[in-house]
C-alpha cells in the first residue's frame, strides 16, 4: 500500500516541510509515500525547499508544486535537477503530444494521464505507449474502471489512485454497477491490490463493468471499458493491479553480437587471410574462425566467400564491414568518454564568482584548467555573494567563490582568500608621494567607498574602521563594485581602500600606497558548494584547482 498526501493549504512551506516528516515519522520507513502539493506554492525556490524535505523523507514523488497549473518544462527540469527523487508532471498539461514534448524537454520523470482530459481511452494509450517507449512509467489520475484497465495494460510497475478513502468514510463510486465495482478502502485486498475485472455478484451478467449492463445507465452510454473476451492475468509480484497476460513469442528473440564478434569481423575484413588476422588479435586461427561463423549465425546471411586460400567480402559483408568499423569507434569513444567523465576529465562545471575575482585570478585559474583538462569546461558567472548563496541552494551553480560566510548549513565551505586594504590613490594626487600612510591621513579626504547595499561586507569592514579611528574622510560617491571604484580613482574623482589584489587591474594612473591599518582589517574570500556536489568528478577536480591556485591565495575579488 502506498500513501499520496494532498497539501490544500496556502503554500506554507514550513507546514509543508514539518507536514512531510511528520507522515514518514507516523508511518514508519517502509511505507511508499508521495506528495502532492495541488500548484500552492508561488516560486521555484519554495518548491525546491520542500522536494528536498520529501528526498530526506525518502518519498517516492513529488508532484505538480508550482503555481499556477503545473506548468512550465524549463522550470520543473530545474526542480528535478535540484532535489534527489522523481517529479511526476502532466497532469494539466492535455494531450499525448504536449506531454511527450514536456518529457522530451526534461521536464519531468513520470507522466500522468486521464482519460477525461487527454482525448479519451485512445489519447491516454498514446501517452502510455509513448512513455513506455522511454522507459517512463505512465500513472493515471483517479479511480475509474477504465483507469484501472489502463494501468494493468503497462508492462512497467504502476499504482492505482484510490481517493479520499478511510475506514470512516462512505464509498466514493456512486452505486451504478450491479457487479459491484468499488473504490472504497474495503475492496483493496490485503496484498494491497484490486482487481481489474470486478468481482460479479450472483446472478450479475458477465462483464457487467460495461455501463450497458448496469442497471443504472451513466451519461457515457456505449463506451466500453474492456474488450469482450480480452483474459487477465494474476497480479504481479510488487503491483498494485493485474496484467494483461502475453502470448509467447512465435519464435525465439535472436541474440545480438557481442563487440568481440566485430573485432574478429574486422581484422579479418582488413587483412582478408584468417592467418593474418589470427596473429593480429594474438589468437590462434580455430577460434576466430569459430568468431566469423558465430557472427553469420546471428546475422543470418554470409559474409566472407572462401575459395582455397582467397577471402573476399559477399556484398552483404562489404557493407557490413562499414558498419562494424562505424559501431567500434563509437564503442571506443564511449568507453573514452565515459572514463573521462569518471575521472574529471571532461564535463561542464558551473562556477559563481564575486565580480573582481573574475578579473583578478580566474582567468588564470581557468586557462590552468583548460591547458590540463582540455575535455572539462568551466562556465563562469559573474555574481554577487548573495545570488550565488541562492543559486548554490538551489543547485543552478556548482561551485562559488563569494565573500562572507553564509548561514546556510547545507553549504559547505573553505577559505580561500586572507587579503589586506590599500589605498589606491590618482598618481597627481599628494598622498601619492608620501612616504608613509596612516588612517588619518584621509580625514576629510575625498574618497569613494562600497555601497552599503550591494558592496556591505566591505562597506561594514571599513565604516567600523573610520568609526573607531574617529576618521571622517568625505564621501563623494558609493559605488557597488571595485572595478567601478578603481576607473573613478584612476579618473581622479577621489581616493579608495580597497582589497590590494585589485593591483592587478592594471589602471594607468592608479598608484597602489601600503596603509597602515589594524590587524583585523582584512578582508576574506570562500570557496563555497551544496552537500553532495563533490561527488561529481568534474566538480571535484575544479574544487581542487581553486583551492590549489597560487591566483587564489594571493588574489581578492570585491
Amino acid at each position: 500500500m502506498r500513501f499520496k498526501m494532498h497539501s490544500w493549504n496556502a503554500g506554507d512551506v514550513r507546514e509543508e516541510i514539518a507536514n512531510v516528516h511528520s507522515m514518514r515519522d507516523r508511518l514508519g520507513a517502509e511505507a511508499k509515500l508521495m506528495l502532492d502539493p495541488a500548484c500552492v506554492f508561488d516560486s521555484l525556490n519554495d518548491a525546491i525547499r520542500v522536494g528536498r524535505a520529501c528526498a530526506d523523507a525518502a518519498f517516492r514523488w513529488y508532484e505538480d508544486p508550482i503555481r499556477p497549473i503545473g506548468l512550465g518544462a524549463f522550470r520543473h527540469r530545474k526542480l528535478r535537477e535540484a532535489i534527489g527523487i522523481p517529479v511526476l508532471q502532466t497532469e494539466h498539461v492535455p494531450g499525448p503530444e504536449a506531454k511527450a514534448d514536456f518529457l522530451l524537454a526534461g521536464g519531468t520523470d513520470l507522466l500522468r494521464a486521464d482519460c477525461h482530459y487527454d482525448l479519451g481511452i485512445t489519447g491516454c494509450l498514446k501517452t502510455l505507449r509513448f512513455g513506455e517507449s522511454l522507459g517512463v512509467s505512465t500513472e493515471f489520475r483517479a479511480p475509474s474502471p477504465i483507469h484501472r484497465h489502463l494501468a494493468a495494460a503497462q508492462q512497467s510497475e504502476t499504482m492505482y489512485e484510490v481517493a479520499d478513502v478511510s475506514p470512516a468514510m462512505d464509498d466514493p463510486s456512486p452505486p451504478i454497477y450491479a457487479c459491484g465495482y468499488s473504490d472504497n478502502i474495503a475492496a483493496i485486498s490485503a496484498a494491497g491490490t484490486l482487481p481489474v475485472l470486478p468481482t460479479t455478484r450472483a446472478g450479475s451478467p458477465p462483464g457487467c463493468c460495461r455501463p450497458r449492463n448496469c442497471a443504472w445507465r451513466p451519461p457515457w452510454p456505449g463506451r466500453c471499458w474492456r474488450r469482450p473476451g480480452r483474459k487477465m492475468g494474476a497480479p504481479l509480484p510488487g503491483r498494485g493491479l493485474p496484467a494483461y497476460t502475453r502470448p509467447s513469442p512465435s519464435r525465439p528473440e535472436t541474440p545480438l553480437f557481442q563487440i568481440s564478434h566485430l573485432r574478429s569481423f574486422v581484422a579479418v575484413g582488413t587483412e582478408l587471410n584468417f592467418r593474418r588476422a589470427a596473429e593480429k588479435l594474438n589468437m590462434t586461427q580455430p577460434p576466430l574462425t569459430r568468431q566469423i561463423q558465430l557472427l553469420e549465425h546471428v546475422l543470418g546471411l554470409q559474409l566472407f566467400i572462401r575459395s582455397g586460400r582467397s577471402v573476399r567480402f559477399t556484398a552483404a559483408g562489404e557493407r557490413f564491414f562499414l558498419e562494424a568499423q562505424d559501431i567500434l569507434r563509437r564503442a571506443e569513444a564511449a568507453a573514452l568518454s565515459t572514463r573521462m567523465v569518471s575521472e574529471g576529465r571532461s564535463g561542464t562545471v558551473i562556477l559563481g564568482c564575486i565580480p573582481v575575482a573574475t578579473v583578478t585570478h580566474m582567468p588564470g585559474v581557468i586557462g590552468a584548467i583548460g591547458r590540463d583538462l582540455p575535455g572539462l569546461t568551466v562556465t563562469l558567472r559573474e555574481m554577487l555573494s548573495t545570488d550565488q548563496v541562492e543559486a548554490l541552494a538551489a543547485r543552478t551553480i556548482d561551485l562559488g567563490v563569494l565573500r562572507y560566510p553564509p548561514q546556510d548549513r547545507a553549504l559547505r565551505l573553505e577559505r580561500v582568500l586572507d587579503d589586506r586594504f590599500r589605498l589606491a590613490v590618482h598618481r597627481a594626487h599628494p598622498l601619492a608621494a608620501k612616504a608613509q600612510l596612516s588612517l588619518a591621513d584621509l580625514h576629510g579626504a575625498p574618497c569613494l567607498m562600497h555601497s552599503p547595499s550591494v558592496g556591505w561586507y566591505v562597506h561594514g569592514i571599513l565604516n567600523g574602521l573610520f568609526l573607531g579611528s574617529n576618521v571622517r574622510p568625505r564621501i563623494v560617491q558609493y559605488l557597488d563594485n571595485t572595478p567601478t571604484i578603481l576607473a573613478m580613482v584612476n579618473a581622479g574623482i577621489g581616493l579608495a581602500l580597497v582589497p590590494g589584489s585589485a593591483r592587478v587591474m592594471g589602471f594607468a594612473d592608479v598608484v597602489w600606497r601600503e596603509i597602515a591599518l589594524p590587524a583585523e582589517a582584512r578582508i576574506e574570500a570562500y570557496l563555497a558548494w551544496s552537500d553532495g556536489a563533490l561527488d561529481t568528478p568534474a566538480v571535484a577536480r575544479v574544487h581542487g584547482y581553486l583551492l590549489e591556485a597560487e591566483a587564489l591565495a594571493a588574489a581578492g575579488a570585491g
